[in-house]
């Protein structure tokens, strides 16, 4: 609870600290919000796991938190447990390097632009910024693998549960528990996954958006040779690059846009193994999976990140990026 807790406030102090700078600049508003999202993004497994501590704590008291026992100690033992992991070990392995390698290589690269290519002063922010950077990235990376170490842990489980029908065909009560078992932590889990979706593409979305035109307004107003534009080079492959790592290594993890296709496909497994003998009973398990394979509610986040998409698009015509043609007619890039 103790680290989470520095991060998230390091995390927010960070925030406070570029809004100041950035804060009352109508030229700055979108480097501003590029900033916030990539925060945001980083920040969200810090403010997952408190929510998960607040929700072992409080046990039954908050329901609306409980899709953050996904992130329980217990349940992710649980997991474990149906990966039979002293004998396979580790799902992924290659997708776990790549979710190590890839943020640490955004933030090295970050780093060099903060640290070579600006005048940044090596003072304790820019050198925090770096290191929490780096960690940030890192824990991201890890988190999002813990989505995909989840995600094919249901997917054994759900094999399992075929099995276990097929050999138990007929006995209800039994067959009827371990679905109602499994659902139980699948609901979390897809609450969970829905949810940070609509939290991730809409973040993902106005980053590019806002990139793109970023990258077009500095090229109508500012000389292909001239220091801003040389830098920009290489801010532009590091934006491409975080962009790209987010969306890609969520999508691999979540195996696609959203963990819906789980039950969906266990649904349709259990419709092939129906037999005439027992009809009775498979009507009544695929009624079982039908109800509890429910859906999740959380659209007023994409509602939210939707409205913030809306403003930058109104406000794109009104960066003013001149300023940086004859700000670097004088002086080097500053970026900090």
């Amino acid at each position: 609870m103790g680290m989470i807790t520095i991060f998230l406030s390091a995390s927010f102090y960070d925030n406070i600290l570029n809004m100041k700078k950035m804060w009352g600049h109508s030229e700055e508003i979108i480097n501003l919000i590029n900033k916030l999202c990539l925060l945001t993004l980083l920040a969200s497994y810090f403010l997952v796991a408190l929510l998960s501590k607040l929700r072992s704590h409080m046990k039954g008291d908050v329901p609306c938190l409980a899709w953050a026992t996904t992130w329980n100690v217990r349940y992710l033992i649980k997991r474990a447990q149906l990966l039979d992991l002293p004998s396979k070990g580790m799902p992924g392995k290659y997708f776990l390097f790549l979710c190590m390698l890839w943020p640490f290589l955004n933030s090295c690269y970050r780093a060099i632009i903060y640290f070579y290519l600006s005048e940044c002063d090596f003072d304790s922010h820019v050198v925090t910024t770096a290191l929490f950077g780096i960690i940030m990235m890192e824990t991201w990376g890890l988190f999002v693998y813990l989505i995909y170490f989840i995600r094919v842990s249901f997917q054994r489980q759900f094999s399992l549960i075929l099995v276990y029908l097929r050999d138990f065909e007929g006995h209800i009560d039994r067959c009827r528990g371990a679905i109602l078992c499994a659902f139980a932590d699948y609901n979390l889990f897809k609450t969970f996954c829905n949810g940070y979706f609509l939290l991730t593409f809409p973040v993902v979305v106005i980053g590019v958006t806002s990139h793109i035109t970023w990258q077009y307004l500095l090229y109508q107003v500012c000389a292909t040779d001239s220091p801003i534009m040389k830098t920009q080079n290489f801010l532009r492959w590091l934006g491409l690059s975080e962009i790209s790592m987010a969306l890609f290594l969520y999508i691999f993890a979540s195996g696609g846009m959203s963990v819906n296709y789980l039950g969906l496909q266990l649904h349709s497994n259990v419709l092939k193994l129906k037999s005439a003998a027992h009809a009775l009973f498979w009507d009544e398990i695929v009624q079982v999976v039908d109800t509890t394979n429910r859906g999740s509610q959380l659209l007023y986040l994409s509602v939210f990140f939707s409205t913030v998409g809306i403003f930058m698009s109104l406000q794109f015509n009104n960066q003013d990026v001149t300023y940086m043609n004859a700000r670097y007619n004088t002086t080097n890039m500053t970026i900090c």
